[in-house]
């Protein structure tokens, strides 16, 4: 079978048919798929076991996320206050945290794009080494002269961090389309896990280290972790074949693509949930009188049910290949959570509902489990996607995929947090001409008016409205997603007839899998496919074209 005529189907699925390029003849018996050396997953029987290479790349990138994650979020519990100190002023302290993501959003693209220049392996290690001295030298910035040196400094150090972090987070999902062809969304559940115990456990280590040795050990002591998981890759993260003629295709190529876009919306979606609802959590459950301790547990409902559930949603994904049925889940539960978490305003109209704990934790439940739906089946999809509409099976797609998975969720991160800013700026704004037109005119009534006004503006921007907004988003992606798959069904009920490349690639699938074994191996390989539908499709002329296949398709294929 040659590379191109596989490029060419859009009907038929590039990694299964990767996976019977790069067969080797001795190993492909038993019913089981392997690399020329051994080193790809294997399925025989409907069983796919990982190798020794895999699990390696496994748990080192696991181990990888979980400590980038920590450094990322350790600086919440003291870093604000210390900055303060040190002349820093709020907005200041809020631009250090935020401009991660916007750097994050900005760079990704282009990571992905030259990932086949830099070199995946080498983007990752070099990722991770300047995050760990990054890590280490904002140990050093409580040093530095008060005022605008510190925040100079802080702004610095934080932008390089995000820029190693983007190289290191685009290299390491690209490696794992290549890594994992057949279980891509299994593993990337499966790193999402130890990113969400990253970010869970972060702030609890930091404020620990802090009060131990103060602003020095929690950067010095996670940062030489770092530093060690980048020795371990150097030493044991196989090389990548990603050296590959690059074909000229660019972020925006893949973005057009409508159902690429579509999921990419969704994961700027399930950003912009996270973002908008836990800044202002804590203040909403003041009024329920929890002390520190349960105002964390309440804050674990979101995020432990994703970390929970993620390599659930990744292993149902690879099994079924139904991304957007997934991707529909995710929006109607992150619409109820959000409808319900404050609740909208519009329940308090109708309903007169009103705020309860018990309503609020179940909200962060649906949420974390929306969130996880929202992000983990379509990175595959926007892989299978992009694939089918021709891009080549290669580590340019790859980087392309992952340059956009990070920068659209990086994307709806910073939305949310020029959507604060704006909303700051305006009621500012609003509130200084307010109370000067009322000075101005000596109104009696200010007494009453201005409350008034502030109450409004306070509502409009509060946490029960910011909800509903949320709450917007995700039914309006909801109906187009499934404006989208009703159009794909249609079009799939169209007879068509098979295009001669896809006739080609049937043949040569169909002698791939001669002498495997028995019918019912053969079956099993066959329905690993996502192509399998394909077949069931087409059997009849299929069977007209390969009569020597019918007894196969008498077992169900």
């Amino acid at each position: 079978m040659t590379k191109d005529s596989s490029e060419k189907s859009p009907l038929i699925s590039q990694s299964v048919l990767k996976s019977y390029d790069r067969k080797s003849e001795e190993n492909f018996d038993n019913g089981v798929i392997a690399t020329e050396s051994s080193e790809s997953g294997s399925i025989g029987s409907g069983v796919y076991t990982y190798t020794a290479r895999q699990k390696r790349v496994l748990v080192q990138m696991a181990t990888a996320n979980f400590c980038h994650t920590v450094c990322f979020s350790l600086i919440a519990p003291f870093f604000p206050n210390e900055a303060e100190q040190k002349g820093a002023t709020p907005a200041q302290i809020g631009l250090i945290f935020s401009v991660f993501e916007l750097v994050i959003f900005i760079c990704s693209p282009i990571f992905g794009r030259y990932i086949t220049v830099i070199g995946s392996r080498f983007m990752y290690i070099m990722g991770l080494f300047v995050c760990g001295a990054t890590t280490i030298l904002f140990g050093f910035l409580n040093l530095a002269p008060d005022g605008g040196m510190f925040v100079g400094l802080c702004f610095a150090v934080r932008i390089t961090e995000a820029i190693a972090a983007t190289s290191f987070v685009t290299a390491s999902y690209a490696i794992i389309a290549n890594e994992f062809t057949g279980r891509v969304a299994t593993v990337f559940g499966l790193l999402e896990t130890f990113t969400g115990l990253g970010l869970m456990v972060g702030p609890p280590i930091g404020g620990l280290l802090y009060g131990a040795g103060g602003f020095f050990l929690p950067f010095v002591l996670m940062g030489s972790l770092m530093m060690l998981c980048v020795a371990v890759s150097i030493c044991g993260l196989p090389k990548q074949e990603d050296n590959v003629v690059r074909k000229g295709h660019s972020f925006l190529t893949i973005l057009v693509i409508p159902t690429v876009l579509l999921s990419a919306l969704t994961i700027a979606s399930a950003a912009m949930t996270i973002t908008a609802v836990e800044p202002v959590l804590e203040p909403h459950l003041r009024q329920f009188g929890l002390g520190p301790e349960l105002v964390g547990l309440v804050f674990l409902s979101m995020s432990g049910l994703y970390t929970l559930t993620a390599p659930l949603w990744g292993y149902l994904s690879d099994r079924y290949s139904h991304a957007k049925w997934f991707m529909v889940a995710g929006c109607a539960c992150c619409f109820i959570g959000t409808m319900f978490i404050g609740p909208s305003p519009l329940f308090t109209m109708l309903f007169n509902m009103k705020p309860a704990l018990w309503l609020t934790v179940i909200s962060l439940g649906f949420m974390g489990v929306g969130v996880g739906l929202q992000l983990v089946p379509p990175f595959k999809d926007c892989l299978t996607q992009a694939l089918e509409y021709g891009f080549p099976d290669n580590f340019e797609t790859y980087g392309l995929v992952s340059g956009l998975f990070a920068s659209t969720f990086a994307f709806g991160w910073v939305v949310i947090y020029a959507g604060m800013c704006l909303h700051s700026i305006v009621c500012i704004i609003l509130l200084a001409a307010i109370k000067k037109q009322l000075i101005k005119s000596g109104l009696l009534c200010s007494a009453f008016f201005g409350p008034s006004v502030g109450g409004v503006l306070v509502q409009v921007i509060g946490f029960a409205w910011t909800g509903t907004c949320i709450a917007c988003i995700h039914v309006i992606l909801l109906v187009n997603l499934l404006i989208f798959l009703g159009l794909q069904y249609q079009k799939d009920k169209l007879p068509r007839e098979l295009t001669k490349e896809e006739r080609q690639i049937l043949q040569d699938l169909s002698q791939s899998i001669e002498g495997v074994g028995s019918s019912e191996r053969k079956v099993s390989i066959v329905q690993q496919a996502p192509s399998y539908q394909f077949y069931r499709q087409f059997s009849s002329s299929y069977q007209e074209d390969y009569p020597h296949q019918k007894s196969d398709n008498a077992h169900g294929v």
